[in-house]
């Protein structure tokens, strides 16, 4: 489970080095390799995507929320900031769900649960602002921000909504699915804004990268995790979830050359330690 993490770390620093490069066009490939990597797993396991008609429809809602949404604003979010910041952001998904359960779900209000996460949105204006921001549209850098905490919440919805489809059909199943369906919604964005176009342009170090990146640090660091719970209880799982900012500190640090504030660290301990009471305290559920 630590290799996982470890290997899970290397996603945020990957995108960072691509930053140059199309965002969108970074996030086809990796979801197209990803969903043909678990898509060759089903195959091996005498599985099949099949289901049911009237789950297609939120089938594709939550597809676009955790197979298009996510990568798309990750990838642009850190080119805007930083792979150590895109790190702490996009793994605060479970401070959302306080409040997803009580507005989506109708579930009781979790007051515990809702102060843990305005904890968590404490250490995350703390962590934002380890660089001057001047709150405008024209600071990408806060734009970025916006972008990561953005996918952030649309994990969390779909933790909340996908609850019943995961246990229908399992979770091998439902995420070889919903990167099937943010590869479609890519594909469409890429054709619209011409950037499908821009693979000719891509050297073969980046192309190999971005193969990386759909390999490890997405389809097989899944399996991996899915695996891991199988032998340990899911919080603990979970909890080892939150070396990944720290593990992609220490790599961005020494290959990016990324600077470690101290707002980043008082931010991101704060939030790190946020989400592990809401994991914990809140009756949240990760997300798989």
């Amino acid at each position: 489970l630590l290799a996982t993490m470890v290997m899970w770390s290397t996603l945020t620093p990957s995108l960072r080095y691509l930053k140059d490069l199309s965002q969108p066009l970074v996030s086809l490939i990796r979801m197209g390799v990803a969903f043909l990597a678990l898509f060759i797993l089903i195959m091996w396991k005498k599985e099949n995507l099949k289901i049911e008609k009237k789950d297609i429809w939120l089938v594709i809602l939550l597809g676009i929320l955790i197979g298009y949404i996510p990568p798309l604003t990750l990838g642009i979010g850190v080119s805007f900031t930083s792979a150590i910041l895109g790190a702490i952001l996009i793994n605060t998904s479970s401070l959302f769900i306080p409040v997803y359960t009580y507005i989506l779900l109708k579930q009781k209000f979790n007051l515990r649960g809702f102060l843990f996460a305005l904890l968590g949105v404490i250490g995350i204006v703390i962590v934002s602002l380890s660089k001057e921001i001047k709150f405008s549209t024209n600071s990408v850098y806060f734009f970025g921000i916006i972008l990561l905490v953005s996918g952030a919440a649309a994990i969390g919805i779909n933790t909340v909504l996908s609850k019943k489809l995961l246990e229908k059909y399992g979770s091998l199943k439902f995420t070889a699915l919903a990167m099937l369906v943010g590869f479609i919604s890519l594909l469409v964005h890429n054709i619209i804004t011409a950037d499908i176009y821009k693979i000719a342009n891509l050297s073969l170090s980046n192309f190999a990268l971005i193969l990386y990146i759909g390999l490890v640090p997405t389809a097989l660091i899944w399996f991996l995790f899915l695996s891991s719970l199988k032998h340990l209880p899911p919080l603990q799982c979970s909890v080892f979830k939150l070396l990944i900012p720290v593990f992609t500190s220490i790599i961005s640090v020494i290959f990016l050359k990324e600077q470690l504030t101290i707002n980043i660290i008082i931010g991101g301990a704060i939030v790190m330690l946020s989400v592990f009471l809401v994991q914990k305290y809140g009756n949240a559920q990760e997300s798989l």
